[in-house]
């Protein structure tokens, strides 16, 4: 799905045929550094960088994170940037391919590819269901997304990415606990260009995008981008009847216009359309077989049926039909005016979305849990923003935001083949959010500058519905045992009618201290808050849908911002920790008549410490390489009991000491590149490379350990010395690894896992028109 909101501070696009470092996002040289850097850098990274004649200045990556431009290194804030250069080549086509490039992000689809849950340093989502949201901010053109549901959208014509960790209150338009990450598509300029990428790869797979842009009429410009996906060939095969699976199949489009009135008003008009109709891949089921039989006493009766060799292509789905039905529409109007002392912003966004989807949920031939998904939501949004001008010693933000998100699901939970028993969840949540933020900054003294910031918010949330009998089977009697009664199709088992409000003020305190010209020390102590939810899956035991309290956080981070050896070499670096209260986590619980079920609980107190490091180093003419590592140290702090848990009976004890879901220890990454000419042609080869530690994707859930998860990338390309066509050679997952990308235990007590895609090689042809 495509998604766009709001407006932003875009610039002209680079040629996308062009090998050379990019120019977006805006990029200046940076100021001649003190002397005393120089020496400084050979102690850390000796004398062979320092001597290098041929070394290449890095450029200064300019960002919005505190809602106006800024080099990324004179922000006292762990951010990690892509420009959109970097995106093609890497081929980042959903959010959560940011994972693999961003140290402290973990990212997972907890349905085949339709419920994408995020977490920074470990804060984040572990629930699988549509109507809770993550802690941490996902930014479309600067409109807050509500659901997971809008998280699978295509990176189309995206200008630049910003992933900041950390809580973020006090400047965005939601309060965040975990950060926050902005996605900045390109705006109409008045410079007509144009772009058409085509490429065709492994399972017969062809991709076109691109865009126009240029003026409609005097102070009017616009700006149409479209992606479109087809793939004939699935890259999974079901083992017992030969079917394909994994086909994609989805296009977008996007319409900007921009309107100058006047010299101090703008108006950017915003409109998209996405839809989806891929046939889905399909999970696997690990040793079902062996789990069944002795959990569920069936000795050898399911021998032969549910398990599939550890291979990512290989599957059990049987006669269930897979589908995917999905469409996203929706716009926005930003209007902006420029006063003498302060520039005003209003952003006012709609979006709708439509889900169908039937999903081999349990991973086997047997329907232990397959969803058959209805689900819709419609979200409306309102921002007023008010950003001083000026670069004096004071300078501030203060903003007022108003959001109301509606969401309609009717899925249907499918056990026939298990026990005879089809139930439906079936709601209507209804939530209004609203806001007040006021953040400043005060240049004490020409080397440091304090921060503060404080936000409110009013969040109220309504949940009407629950589980249902889909049909009235109920071959066992366990649903009559619930309701005393028989059980027909349509009757309630459990369901909730109930509405709970929060409120809560949160801050920041900091200060950033520059060293010199090249260094910026910073510290910062903050409080976040995500509002209560009400749990949005299936069950029948009283409490499994109940409301679970707020959660929040208090951190605490210093980190370092350093260009060295006479601008080639950029080091970051960040110490954190966070005191957890009440973090919602995703539990697996006894229910009397599924069996096993997962419920969000509340943990009294859990903490997160550790440490990031990045870097950046152009040690000679063409040659530029990245890299990243992350350390987290997560653990309960107290043992949970079913007593925290509303009186459900926990399917495995969760003792102190015990690891959070979604933060695996440690994670690795790098991106190298090399370009060189050709005569009058420009080559550059590129290799990248992933390496993120196993993890949890529910609290001390025994088969929900995943992981570790490796990727190796690599691209060649060539191009045109003036950036107007590029042919370039991909490859993904080279080591064809396959490692499990997600797992979570099932009704059965047997694991339903993810696997990595195998290796994948294609080749593009972009043309730019100037």
């Amino acid at each position: 799905m495509t998604i766009g909101f709001g407006g932003s501070t875009g610039t002209r696009a680079s040629a996308p045929g062009q090998l050379a470092v990019p120019a977006v996002p805006v990029q200046r040289p940076l100021r001649r550094p003190l002397r005393s850097g120089r020496t400084l850098a050979c102690a850390l990274i000796g004398a062979l960088a320092c001597n290098l004649s041929f070394a290449q200045e890095i450029e200064e990556v300019i960002v919005t994170a505190t809602k106006r431009e800024q080099s990324a290194q004179d922000v006292g804030v762990a951010i990690t940037a892509f420009t959109d250069q970097e995106i093609r080549d890497l081929r980042l086509e959903n959010p959560i391919d940011l994972a693999a490039q961003t140290p402290g992000l973990s990212t997972a689809n907890a349905t085949t590819g339709g419920t994408p849950i995020f977490a920074i340093r470990g804060i984040g989502l572990d629930d699988f269901n549509i109507n809770n949201s993550s802690g941490v901010g996902v930014y479309v053109d600067q409109v807050f997304t509500s659901s997971p549901m809008l998280l699978s959208f295509q990176l189309m014509d995206v200008e630049r990415i910003e992933v900041l960790k950390g809580p973020q209150g006090t400047l965005y338009g939601k309060n965040t606990t975990g950060g926050a990450i902005n996605f900045v598509t390109f705006d109409p300029s008045e410079d007509f260009e144009a772009r058409v990428t085509a490429g065709y790869s492994r399972w017969q797979r062809f991709d076109l995008d691109g865009f126009v842009n240029g003026p409609l009429a005097d102070s009017v410009n616009g700006r149409l981008a479209f992606s479109f996906t087809k793939q004939n060939e699935g890259w999974q095969t079901d083992i017992d009847n030969g079917r394909k699976y994994g086909k994609p199949d989805r296009y977008a489009l996007r319409g900007k216009l921009s309107i100058a009135l006047g010299e101090a008003t703008d108006i950017l008009l915003n409109a998209h359309y996405g839809a989806d109709r891929s046939l889905p891949f399909s999970p696997q089921n690990d040793d079902s077989e062996a789990r069944a039989n002795d959990t569920l006493g069936y000795g050898g009766l399911l021998d032969g049926l549910l398990d599939v060799p550890p291979d990512s292509t290989s599957v059990r789905v049987g006669d269930l039909p897979l589908d995917r039905d999905e469409t996203a529409h929706g716009g926005s109007m930003t209007i902006s005016h420029d006063f003498a002392s302060a520039t005003f912003l209003s952003i006012s966004a709609y979006e709708s979305y439509d889900r169908n989807v039937v999903d081999n949920y349990d991973g086997t031939v047997v329907s232990f849990l397959d969803l058959d998904q209805s689900e819709q939501l419609d979200q409306v949004s309102q921002e007023f923003r008010l950003t001083s001008r000026g670069s004096g010693a004071y300078t501030w933000v203060a903003g007022l935001v108003y959001s109301r998100d509606v969401i309609d699901v009717a899925d249907d939970f499918l056990l026939i083949d298990s026990a005879g028993i089809n139930l439906t969840t079936a709601y209507e949540q209804t939530s209004k959010s609203w806001g007040a933020y006021f953040h400043n900054e005060y240049g004490l003294t020409d080397r440091v500058t304090l921060i503060g910031g404080i936000r409110y918010s009013d969040d109220w949330r309504r949940f009407a519905g629950g589980t249902y009998s889909t049909d009235g089977s109920d071959t066992f009697g366990a649903l009559e045992a619930i309701t005393g009664a028989p059980v027909a199709a349509g009757d309630a088992i459990l369901v909730q009618d109930e509405s709970r409000s929060e409120r809560n003020v949160s801050g920041k305190l900091g200060v950033d201290f520059r060293v010199n010209d090249d260094t910026l020390l910073y510290g910062n102590v903050s409080t976040s808050y995500k509002a209560g939810i009400f749990y949005g899956g299936v069950g029948t035991e009283p409490g499994v849908l109940d409301y679970v309290e707020p959660e929040k956080v208090t951190a605490w981070e210093i980190g370092f911002k350093s260009t060295l050896a006479d601008r080639t070499f950029q080091l970051n670096g960040a110490f954190f920790s966070n005191d957890y209260k009440d973090r919602q986590s995703l539990v697996i619980v006894e229910d009397s008549a599924l069996f096993l079920v997962a419920t969000l609980a509340n943990i009294p107190k859990s903490s997160i410490n550790g440490a990031e490091m990045d870097f950046w180093w152009k040690p000679t003419e063409g040659l530029d390489l990245k890299g990243g590592i992350a350390y987290l140290d997560s653990s309960v702090k107290q043992d949970l009991t079913a007593a925290d848990v509303r009186g459900l009976s926990l399917f495995s004890s969760v003792p102190a000491g015990t690891e959070l879901a979604q933060a695996p220890q440690w994670t690795y990454n790098f991106l190298g590149s090399y370009t060189w000419g050709i005569g009058t042609l420009i080559s550059k080869a590129q290799l990248s490379w992933s390496w993120a530690d196993s993890q949890f994707a529910a609290l001390a859930d025994p088969v929900a350990r995943y992981g570790p998860i490796r990727s190796l990338g690599a691209r060649w390309a060539v191009g045109a010395g003036d950036g107007t066509w590029e042919l370039a050679l991909w490859g993904q997952n080279l080591l064809d690894t396959k490692s499990d990308t997600y797992s979570f235990t099932n009704n059965s007590a047997a694991r339903t896992v993810y696997r990595q895609k195998p290796f994948n090689y294609g080749i593009t042809f972009s043309y730019f028109f100037l």
